[in-house]
């Protein structure tokens, strides 16, 4: 994959080939801009999962639980197709 830095370059500088950065600051040494930020309620609930999603444990301890036991006990017998498209999905990933 290419990623072409050129692309972005034209939005950085306006007509008059000054960066947005040094308009920035010219308006804000000149007093006639101030800073705001909104965030939308998409973002709010995006950081509400993401706090729930940290609180959930790394591990499904009974389901590893499960599958350890069928293992040792010879009941877990996935096929070959089987390994073969979670080998061939894992590589996709």
């Amino acid at each position: 994959m290419r990623i072409d830095l050129n692309s972005r370059l034209a939005e950085s500088y306006g007509a008059n080939g000054r960066s947005k950065a040094e308009t920035a600051a010219s308006r804000a040494s000149s007093g006639s801009a101030t800073d705001e930020a909104h965030f939308s309620s998409e973002h709010q609930t995006v950081q509400k999962l993401e706090a729930e999603a940290g609180k959930l444990p790394d591990v499904r301890r009974d389901k590893v639980e499960a599958l350890r036991s069928a293992v040792e006990s010879g009941r877990y017998r996935p096929s070959a197709e089987q390994i073969a498209g979670a080998m061939l999905e894992e590589i996709v990933r």
